[in-house]
């Protein structure tokens, strides 16, 4: 089985941490919205774009869950079998 979700960077320019949502026009409007309480908070600050992913993912084997739930493996980095940058959010 597999899933489509839409995720965007929530710092601008890092994939370390990432918010997730079920369509693009949902993460294109929250990555719009972070965008703009960074600027509230520094406006001064230069800011990269902000980029939106397109995940393909799939289901977890019962061994692969059994590693994520001990911490031997990245659930994203397990189930991920695609990533495409769909957009990029500027000012």
């Amino acid at each position: 089985m597999e899933t489509t979700l839409y995720a965007y960077q929530i710092t601008p320019g890092s994939d370390n941490l990432l918010w997730f949502a079920d369509s693009q026009d949902a993460c294109e409007t929250a990555a719009r919205e972070q965008r703009a309480e960074l600027r509230k908070y520094d406006p001064d600050v230069p800011l990269g774009p902000i980029s939106v992913y397109r995940y393909t993912l799939r289901g977890l084997s019962t061994a692969e869950l059994v590693e994520v739930l001990n911490d031997q493996a990245a659930l994203l980095h397990t189930i991920a079998m695609d990533r495409r940058l769909v957009a990029e959010i500027t000012d």
